[in-house]
């Protein structure tokens, strides 16, 4: 799996389940803890463009086609931190049992906490994170020789290539 923030966010979720058919994933700029990482950031609570994606993409549940995305702004105020609802909203990265390359950079501060985290969180041995100076998805969809690296990083682990990635 590869891709960039929602996608990112995707892989970190399917991988925490740890599908035995999973061989390696490559994160960039995702989320784990979207109450930490976008809503809550430094005790402060912001919507931020949650609302925004929420409206454009995410809009309602395809299966039922019924509109029930949570309210985290009223669930802001009812839940502490620590609760149940925003904990089974967290992703174990921990859990992740497969080989990990993840991207990351300060540039786009909406990602950058867990692009860090995951790495600090994820017990994988065989991970590695390029730190960019430009945002993520220029550099994963905009960069030929991100390309390469990602070809080269895939072939290493869903082909079994020797080709000096690890």
């Amino acid at each position: 799996m590869a891709g960039n923030s929602a996608l990112a966010i995707s892989q970190w979720n399917v991988a925490s389940l740890q599908p035995p058919s999973l061989k390696a994933m490559s994160p960039c700029e995702g989320m784990d803890d979207i109450h930490r990482e976008q809503l809550c950031r430094g005790g402060w609570f912001s919507m931020s463009n949650f609302d925004l994606i929420a409206k454009a993409i995410v809009r309602y549940n395809p299966n039922s086609g019924l509109e029930d995305l949570d309210d985290l702004d009223e669930m802001y105020r009812r839940k502490p931190v620590d609760s149940k609802f925003w904990e089974d909203k967290r992703i174990d990265v921990k859990k992740i049992r497969c080989p990990v390359y993840m991207r990351g950079s300060e540039v786009s501060a909406l990602h950058t906490m867990s692009s860090i985290g995951g790495w600090l969180e994820s017990k994988h041995d065989r991970k590695r994170i390029h730190w960019g100076s430009t945002q993520g998805w220029y550099e994963l969809y905009g960069q030929p020789k991100s390309n390469h690296e990602l070809q080269k990083y895939f072939d290493r682990f869903l082909k079994g290539k020797q080709n000096n990635w690890d």
